[in-house]
């Protein structure tokens, strides 16, 4: 069992380290699966119509991260890459790990642990999921006690044609949200474009087995 260290502020945010990555979801302290925890992000479901980015949004400040690939062709690779993106395959990373929950239920509760020099916990809840013939899209949102305050959008889609591109797409906004996050935010925006470019191989390579 991993050994825990609280960051815990006048009981404001919890913010965990340990030592080792949290792989089995009976690990997982039940107050990051708690759906009562407050959203830190003002504005959870915003990156269902983005990209572009809206003016006022833009005003605020927020960090942008965005990547899309392409990873395969037609409605059969259409089907495989939601089927990834429903098991969480874009967390198939040595690095970091998810608790994989069901995206189909709104408020759902999200810890993802990522090893940043140390092994972090960070709470997250779904925030949407949409899902159609030719795109399916879903997101998390930042909860009290994380780093970062933010949403992070999964995306993929398909342009209909036979031989049509399919495509996985990562959007994210973000600012630190902790004074930890302030100090070590050059670290962790090299960490939030390494998992753009990681979660991007991951879906390649699932679609490829």
């Amino acid at each position: 069992m991993a050994s825990l260290n609280f960051f815990n502020p006048a009981n404001t945010a919890m913010h965990l380290f340990v030592q080792q990555p949290l792989t089995s979801i009976s690990l997982l302290p039940n107050s990051l699966l708690s759906r009562s925890l407050p959203f830190n992000f003002p504005h959870p479901c915003i990156t269902q119509s983005m990209p572009p980015i809206d003016h006022q949004t833009k005003s605020e400040a927020w960090n942008i991260d965005y990547t899309r690939v392409n990873i395969g062709k037609g409605r059969s690779d259409y089907k495989k890459a939601v089927k990834l993106l429903n098991q969480w395959h874009h967390f198939s990373l040595p690095w970091t790990w998810v608790n994989k929950p069901s995206m189909n239920n709104k408020n759902t509760p999200v810890v993802v642990t990522a090893n940043t020099i140390l092994w972090s916990m960070q709470p997250l809840r779904i925030t949407y999921k949409q899902q159609t013939s030719k795109k399916t899209q879903f997101a998390h949102t930042t909860l009290q006690g994380h780093q970062l305050s933010g949403e992070e959008k999964f995306l993929v889609d398909w342009d209909g044609s036979r031989d049509g591109d399919v495509c996985f797409e990562i959007f994210t906004l973000s600012k630190p949200a902790t004074p930890i996050a302030v100090i070590a935010y050059p670290l962790l925006r090299f960490y939030q474009k390494k998992f753009g470019r990681d979660a991007a191989k991951a879906m390649k390579d699932g679609m490829a087995m």
